[in-house]
């Protein structure tokens, strides 16, 4: 069959009878494509060899590239912390109703610290073989944490802390290095309030021999200059066993305040010995008929005269102060 163009009244034609039946007007190429016949499936074939025979060789074979595979990175495993088993820990904290006003802030007062009395390093962890992180001269101070057993199981660390120009920093040192020490407020503070109590009462005596300003006491009874509780003869008080006994047995230093538990005025009854004897005395004057015994009689009156111009001070200033 012998195919031609179609004329242009057939597709006016069909556009309208396609408008009437409710379909959409495709464009006139299309129309046109439509009334053409149809290729049969041999022609398809054909022209399918003809399209792959005009493709270059190099796209008809496809090329697989292999992937690699990823390689996972391996991940470290968090090594343990060592345990520090801590022997003792230091909390010391400021009483309640103290107030601390230190005038000195240059460093840090830490009321517990270490004290470094030689060379010692400090480490990562309480062993000799941790990493070293600073060195601890003498007399240098620092606050300190706890008292650690070591490594070894049987050496004692000190946890210290300190600070620098580039921060704050924790570690160990050998508690053979130095000492810890404390500022004990909360004693400081039970012991003035206890000394306020007692000061405030009538029961407390103030020792007041600065300079020796009331005379030497005398030396112990086996010669030394120093008790057993270390007070120096010098500028102290004498301290006896008893009122009775002139015998020393220790020395109550310059600024000692004490508690009396009992007074007894030995000047008193000095004084009053005295009177007496010279009452009776001036009684049996005017009956001595001997010159020997008259004279032994007023030496003892002059006796008596003197110790009370010397014991009249003291004994009236325990009466008016």
């Amino acid at each position: 069959m012998k195919h031609g163009k179609v004329p242009f009244a057939a597709v006016l034609a069909l556009t309208l009878a396609l408008g009437l039946a409710g379909c959409q007007v495709a464009p006139v190429s299309d129309a046109v494509s439509a009334l053409e016949p149809t290729a049969t499936a041999s022609q398809t074939a054909t022209a399918t060899q003809s399209a792959a025979s005009e493709v270059p060789q190099s796209t008809q074979t496809a090329t697989t590239t292999p992937t690699s595979t990823p390689t996972a990175t391996p991940t470290a495993t968090p090594q343990p912390t060592p345990t520090v088993k801590v022997l003792e820990e230091y909390h010391s904290t400021i009483p309640t109703g103290l107030t601390v006003n230190l005038q000195y802030s240059k460093y840090a007062m830490p009321l517990d610290y270490f004290v470094s009395l030689a060379t010692g390093y400090v480490r990562a962890q309480p062993d000799t073989s941790a990493k070293k992180l600073a060195t601890f001269s003498f007399s240098q101070r620092h606050e300190a944490t706890a008292r650690v057993l070591g490594a070894d199981g049987k050496t004692e660390w000190i946890a210290v802390k300190w600070s620098d120009k580039a921060g704050e920093h924790s570690g160990y040192v050998r508690a053979a290095t130095g000492s810890v020490r404390h500022f004990r407020l909360d004693q400081a503070l039970t012991r003035a309030e206890n000394l306020k109590e007692q000061a405030d009462g009538a029961g407390t005596v103030h020792v007041v021999n600065y300079k020796n300003v009331n005379g030497l006491p005398p030396a112990l009874p086996n010669g030394k200059t120093s008790d057993s509780f270390g007070n120096r003869q010098n500028q102290a008080a004498p301290a006896y066993a008893d009122a009775a006994s002139w015998s020393v047995v220790r020395y109550a230093p310059d600024g000692l305040v004490g508690q009396v538990w009992a007074h007894q005025n030995g000047r008193a009854q000095v004084y009053f010995l005295l009177y007496a004897i010279q009452a009776v005395i001036f009684f049996a004057l005017p009956h001595t008929r001997s010159l020997a015994l008259f004279t032994v009689c007023f030496a003892i009156i002059g006796l008596c005269y003197g110790g009370g111009f010397g014991t009249m001070p003291s004994f009236t200033a325990d009466f008016f102060g």
